[in-house]
């Protein structure tokens, strides 16, 4: 999976989960948004197999590339 959730032991301890697309993208949700994907990023996989997020960026090139096909 592409999402790590790990607490950080800041003046008070929260959780942060790093989302990183495949091409290396990163972004970070803290505290109740960590379990939500962040606005633009996108969940890809299938049923049973590993689930990946995608960023921005390579969410726009795969409407792209599925548009052309």
């Amino acid at each position: 999976m592409s999402v790590a959730f790990e607490v950080v032991e800041a003046p008070y301890p929260y959780v942060c989960a790093v989302y990183t697309c495949r091409c290396g993208a990163t972004t970070t949700q803290h505290g109740e948004q960590a379990a939500m994907v962040p606005a633009g990023w996108r969940l890809e996989g299938v049923v049973g197999e590993e689930t990946h997020v995608t960023c921005p960026r390579c969410a726009e090139l795969a409407r792209e590339m599925h548009a052309r096909a």
